[in-house]
């Protein structure tokens, strides 16, 4: 069981993919792989919206968006800043993220238990009022965010204030 960082547009057909061509909204940062590859103190006083066991002292984080972000790019520059504080694992780039459900299992090989059990993911804290906006998180990580066009959104590049400039395309999306 997973669930995407991001939400999606249909296809020109009604089907729904995770696919950058069909971004909409980024609603919450993942950091994976806290406890064995990203030591846990990096995230200094920053608490996390919820974090999941995802194998044994392995975690993933996430941190609800308070505005979700809608440029693509400024994900991926978001995401880049995680990835060189080393607060995340390289891989995990890209707005079409996915990140674990509680009700779930890792059924890789290696984390197997001794009787071929599967290792069952489970949720280990919740903060769903924990929310945070991108200024938060570049200040409460200590990120450095490379410069680019699109920037991150604050109160001054949005088009009315505590509203996200949406640069995605509209698409009609059927009430069916």
């Amino acid at each position: 069981n997973y669930l995407n960082c991001s939400s999606f547009h249909p296809e020109p057909d009604g089907s729904w993919k995770a696919r950058k061509d069909n971004f909409s909204a980024f609603h919450f940062l993942l950091l994976d792989d806290l406890g064995t590859k990203v030591d846990r103190a990096l995230l200094k006083n920053l608490k996390v919206s919820w974090a999941i066991e995802t194998s044994l002292g392995n975690y993933q984080g996430g941190l609800i968006l308070a505005q979700p972000l809608k440029n693509a790019d400024e994900v991926t520059r978001l995401q880049d800043a995680v990835i060189a504080a080393g607060l995340c694992d390289p891989g995990a780039t890209g707005a079409t993220r996915w990140a674990r459900l509680p009700i779930a299992i890792n059924g890789k090989e290696k984390h197997k238990s001794a009787d071929g059990q599967p290792f069952q993911v489970r949720l280990v804290a919740l903060r769903p009022a924990a929310r945070y906006t991108i200024e938060e998180i570049v200040s409460g990580l200590g990120l450095v965010m490379a410069e680019g066009n699109a920037g991150v959104q604050t109160a001054a590049t949005r088009g009315t204030v505590g509203e996200p400039v949406n640069t995605s395309p509209a698409k009609e999306v059927s009430p069916a």
